[in-house]
């Protein structure tokens, strides 16, 4: 499994998990955006 952090500079805190049978990289996007208002913690359990 693989974490990544973004927005560490916000205080709220945002786990992301990405959907079953895709890859956390979809979600990047996402999670860089949603990061500009949060603490944002992607978990990837996929094996890519």
């Amino acid at each position: 499994m693989k974490c990544f952090e973004f927005g560490k500079e916000n205080e709220e805190l945002m786990a992301l998990l990405h959907g079953g049978g895709t890859s956390y990289l979809g979600v990047m996007p996402t999670a860089k955006k949603i990061a500009e208002r949060y603490h944002v913690v992607l978990l990837a359990y996929s094996s890519l």
